[in-house]
């Protein structure tokens, strides 16, 4: 199943090949990597703003530190 031919059959059936060898939608879109540091550096804005589009404007519960 971990061959090219196995997981060219998994393609077959509708399903997602773990090998990025096999063509699939999932390994043909551009990504871009993370810097973490930025990540929690903006962490106050990125929950400010997911608790305006997501909560509604009620800001969440969680208290600095959780």
């Amino acid at each position: 199943m971990l061959s090219r031919v196995g997981q060219e059959l998994i393609k077959s059936r509708h399903r997602v090949p773990a090998s990025t060898a096999v063509s699939s939608p999932l390994n043909q879109f551009k990504y871009e990597m993370i810097n973490p540091v930025i990540v929690l550096d903006e962490a106050a804005k990125s929950e400010k703003l997911w608790d305006g589009l997501f909560l509604k404007g009620r800001f969440s519960t969680r208290k600095d530190g959780d």
